[in-house]
């Protein structure tokens, strides 16, 4: 029996759009240790130059989200979900504003009210659980033991764990049968989820 979800959650890049960031050759470029994400490679940098790479990341998401596209498994997955009328949400380590032009661009929008979509600046970046508490908060205080959050990275799963929620784990290029903890479930596609989780 598939377990009731009343609040489906999503990370951005990766997850509902086709992956198009080459972060090896940021962190490269911009002289970041390439064993640790982008965001806290620079908080590991001297101050005085923090202010400039914050920029530059901006400006490299910037450019990025117009050319954003939809992943097709979300093309599939959306219109069921809006079907059902259930709330969609989406938290990525992005801005905001760069959320907002990829959602356009893809033409998933639609699916997602603006002041559900929640970037870096609004909420501690994943794996904290702040911004998954934010928008269950948001959608009217939602118990998180009925909401799900889904991304294609390990903070994602880290996040919604942590926040009390269920968690899925997607991996579009093998189908693992075991999932890593904490993750509930893996999935090679977003569709799958409704073999796990029913939108009500």
């Amino acid at each position: 029996m598939p377990t009731p979800i009343h609040c489906w959650i999503f990370d951005l890049d990766g997850t509902l759009t086709l992956a198009q960031h080459d972060f090896a050759g940021f962190k490269q470029a911009h002289g970041l240790p390439l064993d640790t994400p982008i965001l806290e490679g620079i908080a590991l940098a001297p101050p005085a130059t923090r202010a400039e790479l914050l920029k530059s990341v901006d400006a490299w998401e910037a450019g990025l989200a117009t050319e954003s596209q939809p992943a097709p498994d979300a093309q599939r997955l959306l219109p069921i979900l809006e079907t059902a009328r259930v709330p969609m949400a989406v938290l990525t380590r992005n801005t905001r504003a760069n959320a907002l032009v990829s959602l356009a661009a893809t033409g998933l929008a639609r699916y997602f009210p603006e002041p559900l979509v929640i970037g870096r600046d609004e909420f501690a970046p994943k794996p904290s659980p702040d911004g998954v508490r934010g928008l269950l908060s948001l959608m009217g205080h939602v118990d998180p033991r009925t909401a799900l959050m889904v991304g294609d990275h390990i903070d994602d799963v880290r996040s919604g764990h942590a926040a009390g929620t269920y968690s899925a784990l997607l991996r579009r290029a093998e189908s693992v049968a075991s999932p890593p903890p904490p993750a509930d479930v893996v999935i090679s596609a977003l569709d799958e989820l409704l073999e796990t989780f029913e939108p009500r």
